[in-house]
């Protein structure tokens, strides 16, 4: 035999070298190895690095071949071969600097060091220079000193570098995870000597720690990261006195609050909830586009009298990329909403109050709007009023994260959901159905949207006094008080004030 065919869908080449062959060489259809060379062939003699590497990226080659002289370099790219994605080793090749991972020091256990090349990869220790603001910082030399220091020093140990990062994930980069890690490294250190596993775990978790680790001011500003916040996070029994019944509560709330005075906050509002036989829903009925839209007929008849500049088509508005729901009275997020939208709607807010009537009161509700993920990202708290026959949403909250361009999309779900609302409402209360739905404008996140498309409204409807409801030292009374938009009316009857109301 002179040659063997291999075909192209071929990840592991086991053992080439050991196959008498001398030459390995890409093909239309896959690949061979043969006796004798070709115009593209590649040496057996010369792999060090594993031939699946050179067969998924015959491209980089040339780049490959050089190098490989280097033995570290071997073992990371032998390392990667089985640990990153076919895209991710590209964006390495295409990216990468080994300037300054050439001086990280070796303990000559080569089999150990894998996990510390996932963990350098990571950290940014192969990395060319970025720009941060105005400032290019490079992260190879940057960590490389840090780590080599360390290790001098005795701080770090190479040889545990399977115990500290086996179970990393390689998703790369992460800068803000870098800076957190040598900024609080002897914490850190401290940490994973009695919690194995930490530093992973900090890593693969870092986006969705900080998402919670927010000021508890209106802004929910973002906070710097600390040991702290990740050790409270990671802790599985942060109350004490759960049982089956408000584990729950306990799970919802444990990413963003650790005081056992949260905790029993909680728990006394669903206490109250239930003890006054508060039902989940203001209508009888749970609505979100999920439980409504059977198909395109339905979600026509729907949104057929809303306005058609703010639509544009049935088709946007059914396919864009949110939805809205009517979240029960009995589901935790209520607790947290002001976390999850940017505002203070939460146990530790001024908007404790707002919160705690929302979950309590027969006649307040959050209408949330949820991302394509699922996730709450808006949320609007109404107020109904069934002897004068109105409702009044204290304001729309956005979390900040969501740029700007999305709020049309957001308005048209919000809109929606209000017409949902409306008409069974209506339907279940026909003797004394809804006349109007106004919204606050204090601190409303789609203001611009809603003062495009909706007219300013003649009268103030009052809300509920939502300070009565809140906890010692608060007086938050909600944001309708001082300007009021329409963003429904019942076809059926004219804009007429309370006196006239009040005759009927």
């Amino acid at each position: 035999m002179t040659e063997i065919k291999l075909p192209a869908g071929l990840k592991v080449f086991e053992n080439l070298q050991n196959l008498n062959f001398e030459y390995f060489t890409k093909e239309n259809d896959g690949f061979k190895v043969s006796t004798s060379p070709s115009e593209d062939s590649i040496p057996l003699s010369l792999f060090k690095i594993r031939p699946e590497l050179f067969s998924r990226f015959w491209d980089y080659r040339d780049l490959l071949f050089r190098e490989q002289t280097n033995e570290k370099i071997q073992n990371v790219y032998n390392v990667f071969i089985n640990e990153l994605p076919d895209t991710k080793i590209e964006e390495f090749l295409n990216n990468h600097n080994f300037t300054f991972f050439k001086q990280q020091p070796v303990d000559g256990n080569m089999m150990i060091e894998k996990e510390y090349y996932k963990f350098l990869y990571n950290l940014g220790g192969m990395l060319p220079p970025i720009q941060v603001e105005n400032k290019k910082i490079d992260y190879a030399q940057k960590t490389t000193n840090f780590l080599i220091e360390k290790i001098k020093k005795g701080e770090f140990n190479t040889g545990l570098s399977y115990e500290y990062f086996k179970r990393m994930l390689p998703l790369g980069f992460k800068k803000e995870f870098t800076d957190f890690f040598i900024e609080h490294y002897d914490e850190i250190m401290e940490q994973e000597s009695h919690m194995k596993g930490f530093i992973s775990r900090c890593y693969n978790e870092f986006e969705e720690v900080q998402k919670t680790n927010t000021s508890n001011r209106g802004s929910q500003r973002q906070l710097k990261p600390t040991v702290k916040r990740f050790v409270e996070f990671f802790e599985e029994n942060k109350f004490l006195n759960t049982t089956d019944k408000t584990r729950i509560i306990a799970n919802t709330i444990a990413p963003y609050f650790t005081s056992q005075r949260d905790f029993e906050n909680a728990v006394k509002i669903f206490e109250e909830k239930q003890n006054n036989e508060v039902p989940d829903n203001i209508v009888n009925i749970p609505l979100s586009e999920k439980d409504i839209f059977e198909g395109i007929e339905k979600n026509a008849k729907l949104i057929e009298n809303l306005q058609k500049d703010t639509l544009k088509t049935l088709i946007d508005t059914a396919n864009n990329e949110f939805t809205f729901e009517w979240l029960s009275k009995n589901d935790p997020q209520n607790l947290i909403l002001g976390k999850l939208c940017s505002c203070c709607a939460h146990l530790e807010g001024a908007g404790y109050g707002i919160m705690h009537a929302s979950i309590s009161h027969p006649n307040v509700q959050n209408l949330v709007i949820r991302d394509s993920s699922g996730e709450i990202i808006a949320k609007s708290t109404l107020y109904i009023n069934p002897t004068q026959r109105y409702g009044v949403f204290n304001n729309v909250e956005v979390n900040n994260q969501i740029p700007e361009e999305k709020l049309n999309q957001i308005y048209q779900k919000y809109i929606l959901g209000i017409k949902t609302f409306a008409e069974n409402y209506n339907a279940q209360n026909p003797n004394r159905p809804l006349r109007q739905i106004n919204i606050g404008m204090n601190l409303n996140d789609i203001e611009s949207e809603i003062k495009k498309y909706n007219k300013r409204s003649n009268v103030l409807f009052q809300s509920l006094n939502y300070g009565d409801y809140g906890i010692t030292g608060q007086n938050y009374n909600g944001d309708s008080n001082y300007s009021q938009y329409i963003v429904w009316q019942n076809p059926n009857e004219k804009n007429m004030s309370f006196e006239e109301i009040e005759k009927q």
